[in-house]
């Protein structure tokens, strides 16, 4: 099991996942925040949009006005299988 403990501090290790920090505080600016954007760029012809770490908020969003999105990332979703893979074989 030592090489299952050290491929889980792996996927667990915040370090491993570049940007995670700031993926995870992104998902948390205040809706006015983002809402004052979006509007301005209404007002301005752009079309508003925004990344976001979980499927979930980039719903919310695009039901909210955001016109571009964009879920996660490569290693967001490499990460997100390995660790349902490991699980798995856990049992």
């Amino acid at each position: 099991m030592k090489g299952w403990a050290a491929f889980e501090r792996l996927l667990a290790s915040d370090e491993r996942n570049s940007g995670s920090r700031w993926l995870r505080q992104a998902d948390k600016f205040p809706d006015s925040a983002i809402e004052k954007i979006r509007d301005a760029c209404n007002r301005h012809g752009v079309a508003p949009g925004l990344h976001m770490r979980s499927l979930k908020l980039v719903q919310y969003w695009r039901d909210h006005g955001m016109r571009f999105l964009s879920c996660n990332s490569e290693i967001g979703f490499m990460l997100e299988k390995a660790t349902e893979t490991v699980v798995a074989l856990k049992g």
